[in-house]
């Protein structure tokens, strides 16, 4: 019920703003490809070990807490940016199995879209598409972020950014007797670095 409310706002609102930007693209799509490191993962590490420690594993969950996202997005002349995005898949595999995707779309302003470089803001809608040996579901949340861009107009640029990200995966925990409980893991906060294409 939650996700056909989300979506339907999203396929309303994204499209309405295209056209009440009512204006050319500056530059048109461009391609974000960046490294991103992911804070809060320690919750997700923590749940996994807690779930193998009460099962009789003694073992260490190993996850890097980096990977790469992609997140295009269309320009506008007026500094309304427009885009979506994925990443960086997080990833358990051993002991235990888990499988995680981050996707967003979101919208945001560029505060000098006629510059060579330029700070931003953008936000949006995220959700975790996650499976694994302990995932029960996920809630979507809010995902914000501010950045800089550096050679915009050339044929590859850079940029850095650092952002929120409010979305909830949840964990069936299982202690040593036996009873089950709900741990809610977070990425919290994000790192990137991009080039864009």
């Amino acid at each position: 019920m939650m996700h056909n409310r989300i979506t339907t706002t999203v396929l309303i609102v994204l499209p309405l703003l295209f056209i009440v930007s009512g204006v050319s693209a500056a530059g048109g799509l461009r391609f974000p490809v960046g490294l991103v490191y992911i804070g809060g993962y320690k919750n997700l590490v923590d749940a996994y070990e807690d779930n193998l420690e009460n099962e009789g594993y003694d073992v260490d969950v190993t996850m890097i807490p980096a990977g790469v996202s992609f997140h295009p997005y269309l320009q506008f002349d007026n500094g309304i940016r427009a885009g979506a995005g994925a990443g960086p898949i997080l990833y358990i595999a051993g002991d235990a199995n888990h499988f995680e995707l981050p996707v967003n779309l979101n919208m945001g302003y560029t505060f000098l879209p006629n510059s060579n470089w330029s700070p931003y803001c953008r936000g949006g809608l995220i959700y975790h598409i996650a499976s694994g040996d302990y995932v029960e579901g996920g809630d979507p949340g809010f995902f914000g972020a501010v950045g800089a861009e550096i050679k915009r107009f050339d044929r590859i640029g850079f940029g850095c950014e650092i952002g929120i990200d409010t979305s909830e995966i949840e964990l069936e925990i299982s202690d040593r007797r036996g009873r089950r409980t709900k741990k809610t893991a977070t990425v919290d906060w994000m790192v990137s670095v991009f080039v864009i294409f």
